[in-house]
């Protein structure tokens, strides 16, 4: 499973430098952090969160708080 997850990452950012815009679900937040512009966060249909990659890399107790990791 490692390396078909690598490969999806691969996939991900390729298409990422393509120009293509992309929905990624995921408990991996560096590997998100690493692949997106921005991000959102909902619970239960809500949104609770939204902001770019820095702003999320820099609140790792939000990433405990609503994803868990």
């Amino acid at each position: 499973a490692p390396l078909v997850r690598e490969e999806i990452w691969r996939c991900l950012a390729r298409l990422r430098a393509g120009g293509q815009s992309i929905l990624v679900i995921d408990k991996y937040v560096q590997r998100l952090i690493a692949l997106a512009d921005t991000h959102t966060i909902v619970q239960r249909g809500r949104v609770v969160w939204q902001g770019d990659s820095a702003a999320l890399a820099a609140q790792p107790a939000l990433w405990q708080t609503y994803i868990g990791v």
